[in-house]
């Protein structure tokens, strides 16, 4: 059997640290599949902040590119694109015009704005995370509609 010589290890181990790393996504959870992310999820927290109790956000991944849900108060509507583990939600995003409570109010036009960020999904701990560019988790939903979500 032949053996690699210290200084080719020295050599190999940072490529192959480097080669794992690039599996692993930047949150640390696996990418969902297009057919796993599409469903309705209960919008559990928006930047690191638990939703409002009486909130009844949630956001619906369609077959894509229709992006539904409540941002708490108001209904809103857009476009995502979903492509090898990449999210992009469109920023013009619309939305019913309804005045509600301050604080949903205020979590409300934290989603609104959160949401463009997105450029990966992933399933965490049983829950789905969106994070953005920097790999910050900026949302967590919980399944609503009873599906299993394939990895």
């Amino acid at each position: 059997m032949i053996l690699p010589s210290r200084a080719s290890l020295r050599f190999l181990l940072p490529i192959v640290a480097l080669g794992l790393s690039a599996c692993q996504s930047p949150g640390g959870g696996p990418a969902l599949s297009s057919e796993a992310l599409q469903g309705r999820w209960q919008v559990v927290s928006i930047d690191g902040r638990s939703v409002a109790p009486q909130s009844r956000a949630f956001i619906e991944f369609s077959e894509p590119p229709r992006l539904t849900g409540n941002g708490g108060c108001n209904r809103f509507f857009g476009m995502y694109r979903y492509v090898d583990s990449t999210l992009a939600i469109e920023p013009e995003v619309g939305s019913t015009k309804m005045a509600c409570e301050a604080t949903v109010m205020a979590q409300e036009q934290q989603l609104f704005q959160w949401l463009p960020e997105a450029t990966r999904a992933e399933w965490v701990d049983g829950q789905l995370r969106l994070l953005d560019s920097s790999g910050k988790t900026f949302l967590r939903a919980d399944r609503l509609d009873g599906k299993d979500v394939p990895l």
